[in-house]
């Protein structure tokens, strides 16, 4: 010790007791208590026990003491080994430049709060009576003060008896007075036991005691890590810890992720590669820096995930401990990785047979076992020759089996490459012979179509031969009488087009006189009208001037008589602008001022009337030329349009005459519209047509006035139609000739390329098929005689690698064996061996609770870098502190849509017992039985089954009552308990609230509360899936993972032997649907709290021989079949039922309960739901078969092919929601799959077998 020692503190700290610390070396170890003195009362350290060290732990402090020294205990020698530790911690904060901060206050509180009742919870339910292993009888000898201030009893047992089971177990004590207690054992001594006295039991010297050993406290490592937990006493971060388990939003997310820069998966072709989302999940488990969690449907890849993880810890020095809440679980991650380089696992269990054969090597015992008979101690450098040849020899293999995997993979390669170029050499062979015949088709077209175009060319010559002929001759006969008449007509249109000229000049003129008249009246009328209106203003003023003069007269004589009057007052208010004189000579003034006014209007009204008399004079005046003027034009323009036409009557006579005998007809036409048609038609159709022009709407057919000219005409117009047309198509019949001409050439030289191409692609095809073929014997040759799997030769390359590794250090590593072992035995340096393997393993693997059960000594003071649970969604807070506690970083991996954690019935009954009880005792229930009653609706199950959970708890309840354990053991902390549950709880139903809030702990896993809540940085999705054909996975894709749930291609499942598992005739398709609603006997039988079903045991039975006569006659291989029941009853009569049987071609896994398969699944599965009910179906029955949950793992255990069988009519009515309720996810689930059964193709109802 003097020289160095290591110091850690006993992690099991929650034992009852002073804390324990550990001091050793690398061969023993102290076990040193922390105790106060009896007479100094300072702390002492103590040495009970110095032991082998097993295990070093991780995380310890190393010290070189000065002075080492060993006391009595008499002498109580202070020294504080918890102040050396923090001395210690601070020294290391100092040395590397760091403090760590302090948790949170607040953070503190929620922690303690809320986990503060689940302590609580657990102590309670530790206490529940369990039946007696074991029972003795004595009598209390003395009660002792204990060094941590519990007393102990000590008991002496009379007869003498073997006590080896009961030390440091929990036992029951009943006195002879009746009093029972629940206590643990704290030693046994000579026939002696001393137990811890409880608070409420006060014995007496004498007393005669029963001592029952009870079972093992089932939670009892959770209610020790839950005491680390609240301590503080972790190995990671607490505050990370606590947020993790109570504040998981404020975890703090990592960066972006970066990949790892090697994958191991990928450099072994026996290992599955991952898919980018995997490959996402490994990165963030290996690279956070407190928690990850992975979130997977069945069959996405969370164990290859799991075992990558592992591999780059492990890689990177890490110690790592996989755990899983079953032994299956641990099993099937540590028979994937426990023979890759680089880990070296460790199992650990308390019973082997738990274990599966394939794993058992890693357990503790068996570590080493086969170096037993293999220790060899030479002559030194006496097998260096040996090993020397055998490196050759190992080096050789290597490269051979490279070679071999290099010939296998190119063979593959070549064999694909050759059904590639098959699959194309008859493609070229068929697309060769239908060029040809597409060739010899299309050069029949091309000249057919040739000979046509020429055939219609000689066709359209002869008729434009006849067209113009014909054309010529009629124009020979009708040009004399059809050339004078177009120059006259448009003589005519001429003089037509003056006199319209003329006519619209006239009306223009007519229009000028009537507005020039109507003009000089208005404005005639308006200077009338302004001089009126000037006379008439004149005539007012003069009015209103006389009045103002005569008003002027009176204001006049008005002062003057004021003024003749004025006395000597009147002067002096004169004087001031006062009085009547004022007055009168103010009005005088206004009176003379309107005058003014009214003359100066008077003048300016006199002028306004002499300037609109002259303006009268000046408008008669200007407005008479005016209209003089338009009456001669008015009169120029009729004479005019007169003349005109005069001379298009004169030029009509003339055409009319040299029309011949159309003369008296067209002399006739007195309608100008008539005559304006004649002579269109004769200026334009008949001049077009002597040019030999088609007409262009023409009407001569109802021109009568023409006579024989209209007639002519039509004729020559028909014969121009005719020869244009002959000329149209003749000109297309050329185009369309050398078109055909064009593309024969064309489409001679396409064909002949098409051709050469297609013989060229078939000859360079045949001759890449022939290397093929030669490169495939090659390889064969090659191969001869050796297999042709590489995983057989990749294991062999690992093997050979493994031993080429030992090979190069062997000489020198046997030199140092020799020179370390020359004087030591065989079993000495075996053990050492053994001892060092396992202490050197880096992966330790064990279910949750059985990492600290018996049989995990070896590690019960390890500690781990990170912690990956497997099925965490099975795993509860105090479950996941087991293992937590002892880890830096905790990686989840789990599917929350899957089975809770399993919780033991009778720690339910005994809550529910204790509520129920403390309901009746404060009164607020009626009876004992009406509190169970009450109490019994917090479970969620069928309705049957609750009367047989009421009389289970009602019996709990009064055998608690009657022995007094409820008075005596569990009202004082039950009353503790319920108080600090209930204060954050619902006031209105508090007795509901307590129950549920107690059960939460016990029923809801860490996994399911923390997923949604953690950051986004924190965790993986994985969506693809490769466990189960497409039809499978789609019954859960939508209503329990909402499109998140997806398959490979069908060809990609292939490849790894996933094919749909079908027979012949009965079962056709992948997913069958057994009804068995037709059938009398279809219902089912209530038994031992579970229901079993006759008719669906007969069905699943029958199912059971159709698929094993099917394999059996197709010669195919056994699959693996597993049998699910909801019902245990049912399970149990199942398995009875079909393991008598002789089915060869069956494998059987699992015949269970679906509970009992989460974790393992089977080719094909057969589901039976037994319960069938024919009337009304109300919310509450069937809710076994309504926990979407394990509906969710009884429909994902199949790879490829499922059958369950049911009453259709129950199912479909299951989980049927109220008038105004949302539907339930039951009901959603139920709905989608007979959906499915009904309507897809590969799923199918069947009502008989």
């Amino acid at each position: 010790m003097a020289g160095g020692i290591w110091i850690a503190r006993y992690l099991s700290s929650g034992q009852r007791g002073p804390r324990t610390y550990r001091l050793g070396g690398s061969r023993f170890e102290a076990r040193v208590r922390r105790r106060k003195g009896q007479s100094s009362g300072a702390w002492l350290a103590e040495v009970t026990a110095i032991e082998v060290t097993s295990s070093m732990p991780r995380r310890y402090d190393r010290i070189v003491p000065a002075v080492v020294s060993f006391e009595p205990n008499y002498r109580e020698l202070a020294f504080d080994m918890e102040d050396l530790l923090r001395q210690l911690e601070q020294w290391r904060q100092i040395h590397q430049g760091r403090v760590v901060a302090p948790a949170s206050e607040q953070l503190k509180r929620t922690v303690h709060l809320e986990y503060g009742r689940l302590k609580r919870l657990l102590e309670i339910v530790e206490q529940r009576p369990e039946v007696a292993e074991q029972t003795v009888s004595g009598v209390v000898l003395s009660v002792e003060e204990g060094l941590d201030g519990a007393d102990t009893v000590v008991l002496d047992v009379k007869p003498p008896t073997d006590l080896a089971d009961f030390d440091r177990r929990r036992v029951t004590i009943t006195a002879s007075n009746g009093v029972t207690v629940n206590t643990n054992v704290q030693r046994i001594r000579a026939g002696r036991i001393a137990v811890r006295q409880p608070g409420n039991w006060l014995p007496k010297r004498g007393t005669e005691v029963t001592v029952n050993l009870v079972k093992p406290f089932g939670m009892r490592q959770n209610a020790l890590a839950l005491k680390s937990f609240l301590n503080g006493e972790v190995e990671g971060s607490w505050d990370d810890l606590a947020r993790l388990l109570c504040q998981a939003h404020g975890l703090t997310a990592q960066g972006p992720l970066a990949l790892p820069q090697r994958f191991f998966c990928d450099d072994s072709d026996s290992s599955v590669p991952l898919n980018d989302e995997q490959r996402r999940a490994v990165a963030g488990a290996v690279s956070t820096p407190h928690a990850f969690l992975v979130q997977g449907p069945p069959g996405t890849g969370k164990t290859e995930v799991i075992c990558e993880t592992i591999r780059q810890l492990t890689a990177r020095g890490e110690r790592v401990l996989l755990l899983a809440p079953t032994h299956v679980a641990v099993d099937e991650v540590l028979g994937r990785i426990g023979h890759k380089p680089g880990v070296r696992p460790l199992r650990i269990t308390w019973d082997d047979d738990r274990v599966h054969e394939s794993v058992r090597d890693y357990l503790e015992p068996n570590v080493g076992a086969g170096l037993k008979g293999l220790v060899a101690r030479p002559a030194k450098g006496a097998r260096d020759p040996l090993w020397a040849a055998e490196l050759i020899q190992v080096e050789e293999r290597i490269q051979d089996a490279r070679r071999a995997i290099s010939a296998i993979a190119d063979k593959r390669r070549q064999a694909i490459a050759l059904a590639h170029t098959r699959v194309a050499l008859a493609a070229a062979a068929e697309r060769l012979d239908l060029s040809r015949s597409r060739a010899s088709q299309e050069l029949g077209t091309l000249n057919e179509a040739a000979k046509l175009a020429t055939a219609r060319v000689d066709a359209a010559a002869s008729t434009l031969s006849r067209a113009v002929r014909t054309h010529g001759d009629l124009l020979t006969t009708a040009r004399p009488i059809l050339e004078p008449l177009p120059p006259l007509a448009r003589s005519w249109q001429a003089a037509m087009r003056v006199a319209s000229t003329a006519a619209i000049a006239l009306d223009a003129a007519n229009k000028e006189l009537d507005r020039a008249t109507g003009l000089l009246n208005h404005n005639v009328t308006e200077a009338r009208n302004d001089v009126a209106r000037a006379g008439l203003d004149n005539h007012a003023v003069m009015a209103r001037l006389e009045d103002a003069l005569a008003e002027l007269r009176r204001a006049q004589l008005d002062l003057d008589n004021a003024v003749s009057h004025q006395n000597q007052l009147g002067r002096m208010l004169t004087a001031m602008n006062l009085g009547r004189v004022t007055a009168a000579r103010r009005r005088a003034d206004e009176a003379e001022a309107a005058v003014t006014y009214w003359r100066n209007r008077s003048r300016s009204a006199t002028d306004w009337q002499r300037a609109a008399e002259r303006h009268m004079a000046a408008v008669e005046a200007n407005r008479t030329n005016d209209v003089v003027a338009a009456r001669e034009r008015a009169s120029n323009a009729r004479q005019q349009m007169d003349a005109a036409v005069r001379q298009s009557t004169l030029r009509w006579t003339r055409l009319a005459e040299a029309a011949g005998d159309a003369q008296p007809a067209m002399t006739e036409v007195a309608n100008m519209n008539e005559r304006r048609r004649v002579a269109a038609f004769l200026a334009g159709t008949v001049s077009a047509l002597l040019a030999g022009k088609p007409p262009v709407g023409a009407d001569h057919g109802t021109l009568a006035a023409l006579g024989s000219v209209a007639q002519i005409a039509g004729q020559l117009s028909q014969t121009v139609t005719d020869l244009v047309a002959a000329r149209r198509e003749q000109r297309s019949a050329l185009e369309d000739q050398t078109w055909c001409q064009r593309e024969l050439q064309v489409g001679r030289d396409r064909i002949e390329s098409s051709l050469a191409a297609a013989e060229q692609d078939f000859t360079a095809t045949q001759s890449r098929y022939d290397a093929a073929v030669k490169r495939v014997e090659k390889i064969s040759q090659i191969l001869a005689g050796r297999s042709e799997d590489p995983a057989d030769h990749s294991r062999d390359i690992e093997q050979l690698e493994r031993r080429l590794h030992v090979l190069q250090r062997l000489p020198a590593l046997h030199q140092r064996w020799y020179e370390l072992t020359s004087g030591q035995s065989d079993d000495l340096l075996l053990a050492d061996i053994r001892e060092s393997l396992v202490r050197a393993a880096n992966l330790v693997c064990a279910t949750t609770k059985g990492i600290v059960g018996r049989g995990s000594q070896v590690v019960r003071y390890a500690d781990y870098d990170t912690l990956i649970v497997d099925e965490a969604s099975r795993v509860t807070e105090s479950e996941f502190l087991i293992g937590a506690t002892r880890a830096r970083r905790w990686i989840l991996v789990g599917d929350e849509h899957q089975l809770p954690p399993h919780v033991d019935q009778r720690d339910e009954h005994f809550l529910h017992a204790l509520t129920a009880l403390h309901r009746f005792h404060r009164g607020a229930g009626e009876s004992l039985e009406a509190s169970v009653q009450y109490l019994a609706q917090v479970w969620a199950e069928d309705e049957e089954l609750h009367k047989f959970r009421a009389e289970s708890v009602l019996a709990v309840a009064e055998e608690l009552s009657s022995s007094g354990l409820w008075a005596t053991s569990f009202r004082d902390p039950f009353e503790s308990a319920y108080l600090r549950v209930q204060s954050s709880g619902n006031r209105n139903d508090p007795d509901r609230q307590v129950l549920t809030a107690m059960l939460r702990h016990l029923v809801q896993s860490l996994f399911q509360r923390v997923a949604p809540r953690v950051p986004a940085g924190l965790r993986q999705e994985l969506v693809w899936q490769r466990r189960m054909i497409e039809p499978l996975a789609r019954i859960v894709a939508q209503p329990v993972y909402r499109g998140q749930y997806r398959t490979p291609p069908a060809a990609d499942l292939a490849a790894i032997g996933l094919t749909p598992l079908v027979l012949a005739e009965t079962l056709t398709q992948p997913v069958t649907f057994v009804d068995t609603s037709h059938f009398r006997d279809c219902g089912d039988t209530p038994q031992d709290h579970g229901f079993v079903n006759e008719r669906e045991q007969h069905f699943v039975e029958r199912v059971c021989r159709l698929y094993n006569e099917d394999l059996g006659r197709s010669g195919s291989k056994p699959v693996t079949v597993s049998v699910l029941a909801f019902y245990r009853a049912q399970a149990q009569q199942l398995s009875r039922r079909l393991r008598r049987l002789d089915l060869p071609h069956l494998e059987w896994e699992v015949i269970d309960v679906i509970d009992r398969i989460q974790g393992q699944q089977s080719d094909l599965v057969i589901i039976s739901f037994t319960r069938a009910h024919t009337g009304r179906i109300g919310p509450g029955y069937g809710q076994w078969l309504q926990d979407i949950r394990r509906l969710n793992v009884a429909f994902t255990r199949a790879r490829r092919a499922l059958v369950f069988v049911g009453h259709g009519p129950t199912l479909s009515a299951l989980g049927a929601p109220s008038a105004d309720a949302e539907p339930s996810p039951a009901r959603i689930f139920y709905e989608n799959l007979f959906s499915l059964v009904d309507q897809d193709d590969e799923f199918m109802r069947v009502r008989r077998l």
